[in-house]
């Protein structure tokens, strides 16, 4: 804890999914409390996240047990902010 304020940890992930499950997959996304944001992207990957929760085991726990598990995520690409 720094200054009152808890410190977090901050993933990005590259999704890679079925073709026209885009909303779908945002929509399910939307509802997981540690997504900060989701967006449908072009190039190489369909939709990039962006998740924060209070450890490095936290953000594995939430891509295994929450994210990989919604229908129609094909493999993800995850990237850890260090500081």
């Amino acid at each position: 804890m720094y200054n009152g304020v808890v410190d977090v940890e901050t993933a990005f992930i590259l999704l890679n999914i079925e073709v026209g499950s885009d909303q779908n997959i945002i929509d399910d996304l939307s509802k997981i409390p540690e997504v900060i944001q989701a967006y449908n992207v072009y190039g190489v990957h369909d939709v990039i996240i962006q998740i924060q929760a209070e450890s490095v085991a936290e953000l594995k726990d939430i891509i295994a047990y929450k994210i990989r598990r919604i229908d129609n995520i094909t493999s993800t690409l995850t990237m850890i902010v260090s500081d």
